[in-house]
């Protein structure tokens, strides 16, 4: 508990752990508990059987840890050409304790369902201040983690997302282009 205390009270100290003795089971834990939260608060706003929770819970919890390891290798790629210097073994320990941001999700959802059952927007109302918390979170550990101003942290944070939603939008031109096309050639 030492680690996460201080990654919430101390975030310098955090990050000198980090670099010294990253926890890194402490960070796959943390993805896996993320993971589950996000799964059961989905499962809380929308229903569904229990046995399909359970797969879910499993399959978020291994897109978590995925999602979280293949994010700690283009931030710290991006950090260091940024001009930072760090561990991407530290990092992943910090973008773990960050990725705890998304257990927020669990009370709202309940919250939420107790308030506006069937709401279309509760979901969204979920998880935006939790991707919020974790993003500010994951940027504050690139900061610590690499000595980096907070713009070069939230640039090594951002581009990532950025990347995956340009390359989102040009797969999806392409689709509706293809779509397109066969549709005109149908008409012909």
């Amino acid at each position: 508990m030492g680690f996460l205390e201080d990654f919430l009270m101390a975030p310098e100290r955090a990050a000198l752990r980090a670099q010294e003795r990253p926890p890194v089971a402490a960070a796959f834990g943390a993805f896996v508990l993320a993971g589950l939260s996000l799964a059961v608060s989905k499962a809380v706003l929308s229903g569904g059987s229990i046995a399909f929770l359970a797969f879910a819970a499993a399959f978020a919890a291994l897109m978590r840890v995925s999602a979280g390891t293949l994010m700690t290798a283009l931030v710290h790629l991006l950090a260091e050409a940024l001009g930072g210097r760090g561990r991407a073994a530290g990092l992943f320990a910090l973008m773990g304790a960050s990725d705890l941001g998304w257990t927020l999700a669990l009370p709202a959802a309940l919250l939420l369902r107790a308030l506006a059952p069937g709401a279309w927007w509760a979901p969204l109302l979920c998880a935006l201040p939790a991707a919020f918390a974790v993003l500010c979170l994951r940027a504050r550990s690139v900061r610590g983690n690499y000595g980096l101003s907070p713009a070069r942290a939230w640039a090594a944070v951002c581009l990532p997302y950025a990347a995956f939603a340009a390359l989102a939008a040009a797969a999806s031109m392409l689709l509706v282009a293809g779509l397109v096309q066969q549709f005109a050639g149908l008409i012909s």
